[in-house]
């Protein structure tokens, strides 16, 4: 995003982090027609592409119609066939019903957006309003603004999921168990992350098809997948090196690169609760996952307020208010 002191804008630096995306992967793809096969993770294989597109080709592969105000991010050999009507694309069925029922998701999102955010404020949690409220309140305040503040990104990638359904480009083939028509070959987001048992679930389904990015471009690039088998002491540098890069993705804001890297540790300390539920069977029941889900859902929703505030002196006025209660809690 460009930098505007203290708010929050939407405007062309949105496109650009979405070309930033696809000129990335379009060049990874390109580079790894060069590397040994076998020394690639299979999706990177699946991905190469031998041959660089023409200047028409690269423009409409940035620019799709579709896609270009808020996602999905895909891969131009997905592209290519889609353009092509190959693989699963040569023969795509009525895309009417699969479009209608994308859009039939914004009867929740919408009326949030339009009809409840407006009554409420980021700014005011840095208030001496605010500051006179009781713990708990401040809390349920603090729940229901990042809440609403998520609704509206989830209300413009349903109209996202919508565009690529109608246009065909989310088609997948039919599935395999039920030979049903799937349509999640290209998804901007999944509103069903708010319903998730860990934040790893959570990230991998808020802005996914910019996850899938951030996974196999960034991610996978430091670390491999046999180095994570083999309990490489690189993953948690891998880690927080991509949710950094998130953040400067986002913008220079210092505020990103803060509630990124909190989200990172938060990240750190879900798998970790995970982890003891699975090696301990009487820890493993509907109580302790209700217990990680509220956790992770308090801290994760309080660190919203570094990135949807992202004026540093808010910040630290938001802290001295709370006496840094959400940071200390996470540490500890």
């Amino acid at each position: 995003m460009c930098i505007r002191d203290r708010a929050w804008t939407l405007d062309i630096s949105t496109l650009q982090m979405l070309l930033t995306c696809k000129i990335t992967s379009l060049a990874y793809s390109y580079s790894d027609s060069f590397r040994k096969r076998e020394s690639l993770m299979k999706y990177h294989q699946d991905h190469i592409v031998e041959n660089l597109p023409n200047l028409f080709e690269y423009f409409s592969y940035l620019f799709f119609f579709p896609s270009v105000v808020a996602g999905p991010v895909y891969e131009f050999v997905d592209y290519a066939k889609f353009i092509e009507e190959r693989d699963e694309y040569a023969n795509v069925p009525s895309t009417v019903v699969p479009a209608l029922k994308a859009l039939s998701k914004n009867l929740i999102f919408l009326p949030l957006t339009i009809i409840v955010l407006p009554h409420f404020s980021i700014d005011f949690v840095i208030t001496k309003e605010f500051e006179n409220m009781s713990y708990i309140s401040q809390y349920g305040y603090l729940l229901a603004v990042a809440m609403l503040l998520r609704c509206r990104y989830y209300s413009a990638w349903i109209f996202a999921n919508t565009a690529a359904a109608i246009s065909g480009f989310a088609y997948n083939g039919q599935s395999a168990k039920t030979k049903e028509h799937e349509w999640n070959k290209v998804v901007a987001a999944d509103p069903t992350a708010e319903i998730q048992w860990t934040m790893k679930e959570l990230v991998d389904k808020w802005n996914q098809s910019v996850q899938i990015w951030l996974k196999y471009q960034i991610y996978h690039r430091i670390v491999s997948d046999e180095e994570l088998k083999k309990g490489s002491k690189k993953a948690d540098f891998a880690q927080n090196a991509t949710f950094l890069l998130s953040g400067f993705w986002h913008g220079v804001y210092p505020c990103y690169f803060i509630a990124f890297f909190y989200w990172s540790q938060l990240t750190t300390v879900s798998r970790a609760l995970f982890r003891v539920r699975k090696n301990n069977p009487a820890l493993d029941n509907i109580f302790f996952k209700l217990f990680d889900f509220i956790l992770i859902r308090l801290f994760l929703n309080l660190g919203g307020i570094f990135f949807f505030q992202p004026n540093i002196e808010a910040l630290f006025k938001y802290i001295q208010i709370t006496y840094g209660r959400d940071i200390i809690g996470l540490a500890v």
